[in-house]
């Protein structure tokens, strides 16, 4: 609020430079942050001292260290030159080899899209990495990428001149080392981690339909302002920007984006099985991804069960079926029935009475423990993972056996 009549005092100056002969412009302005345009040094002095004359008046500094100036005469870079103001003020002018950073971007007579895609890139990886270490559960870690790393990229959409080939690579980056890092399968389906959680995928954001989106409706605000500066860009054919690329419409409405990848994911005759199961009118289909919404399991735990759910675990039926490297797909402890998910999570009779009474005996355990409480047959039950039920527990009123 105290620094708005600044803008309007400058707005008031004759000084500028001309876009065309009915409009000028002298200044960008956010918050505390100004850039100034003037078509000659005496010019650029005169809006110095302006802005210098109310800095003072309102006992506020410029920054001097992030202050330059930049002289530029027929497209090329003129000779550098200091301009000192009143109050033996200096402002040094940038030569050839330095760059100013203006709201985040380095940029000079123009903005070095190769470089700052490097940079970005490598301060992505960097967020990414730190984000993986942690030890956030499943649905924070993808919140964590969704909020911090993705939109260090995001920031710079519609000014950067991302290709399409470029945001591949940035989303397939993300996956490998989401794999690495034992977060995602890498033959889970790629679809399905692009879903929203309540759609049963795993919800993190899709770096090219994100930068596409964007553009178009920053594209379409452009389109529709009668700004006299954004109808040049537009005379123009946004030549100056990074939104000249045409883009797919259809990633500006999120549900429809939503609905395709959800039936790219059905149609898959791998992937695609878990899905339609969840459509069928037997099942819950709220009730069986509440552990997607909730997403309280460690990341490397749910990035197994949605691989398994995916039919990608190297079963013995798989690595004859689909990698086609064996022969016989017996399942190698019964050596009765083919070896596939369905058939070791459930039908094994070798795995009957181990692992499958000990997955039925951990369910037990959580219903055991929950009717002694409520029953006040004791006052505290040791977590299910570490409880070893006795044959017999009663007091006046009930009694509860186990096995």
């Amino acid at each position: 609020m105290c620094l708005n009549p600044l803008s309007t005092i400058l707005n008031s100056s004759p000084h500028g430079y001309k876009l065309n002969k009915d409009y000028k412009i002298n200044h960008l302005f956010y918050m505390d942050d100004v850039k100034l345009y003037a078509s000659n040094a005496d010019q650029m002095r005169h809006l110095l001292e302006l802005t210098l004359e109310f800095s003072n008046d309102i006992c506020m500094k410029f920054g001097l260290e992030k202050c330059n100036t930049l002289n530029i005469k027929g497209g090329k870079l003129a000779d550098p030159s200091n301009v000192t103001l009143s109050d033996n003020i200096t402002i040094k002018s940038l030569d050839e080899n330095e760059q100013y950073k203006y709201l985040g971007l380095k940029q000079q007579l123009s903005i070095n899209d190769s470089e700052l895609k490097k940079e970005y890139e490598t301060s992505f990886l960097k967020r990414l990495h730190m984000i993986l270490n942690t030890e956030l559960n499943a649905k924070n870690k993808i919140r964590a990428i969704n909020s911090w790393v993705i939109p260090l990229l995001s920031y710079t959409y519609g000014i950067l001149k991302w290709s399409q080939t470029d945001l591949e690579t940035l989303d397939r980056l993300t996956r490998t080392t989401m794999t690495k890092h034992r977060v995602h399968h890498p033959r889970a389906c790629v679809e399905r981690l692009y879903v929203p959680r309540r759609n049963g995928g795993r919800g993190l954001l899709n770096i090219q339909k994100l930068h596409n989106a964007q553009v178009i409706k920053m594209k379409n605000y452009f389109n529709i302002s009668d700004n006299p500066m954004h109808e040049i860009l537009k005379n123009n054919n946004f030549d100056y920007l990074a939104l000249k690329q045409d883009h797919e419409e259809r990633f500006s409405n999120n549900n429809e984006c939503v609905n395709q990848a959800v039936d790219t994911w059905k149609k898959k005759t791998l992937h695609g099985k878990y899905p339609q199961l969840l459509d069928e009118p037997k099942i819950h289909k709220e009730n069986s991804i509440t552990y997607l919404r909730k997403g309280e399991l460690y990341p490397e735990t749910e990035g197994f069960i949605t691989a398994i759910q995916d039919s990608v675990i190297a079963t013995k039926n798989h690595q004859k079926f689909i990698f086609k490297t064996i022969t016989d797909d017996k399942c190698r402890l019964c050596k009765e029935k083919s070896e596939t998910i369905e058939h070791v999570i459930g039908s094994c009779k070798i795995l009957a009475n181990t692992e499958y009474l000990n997955r039925h005996n951990q369910v037990a355990k959580i219903i055991y423990s929950k009717l002694i409480i409520q029953n006040k047959i004791k006052d505290y039950v040791e977590p299910y993972y570490k409880l070893n039920p006795e044959p017999v527990l009663e007091n006046d009123q009930f009694k509860i056996l186990w096995d």
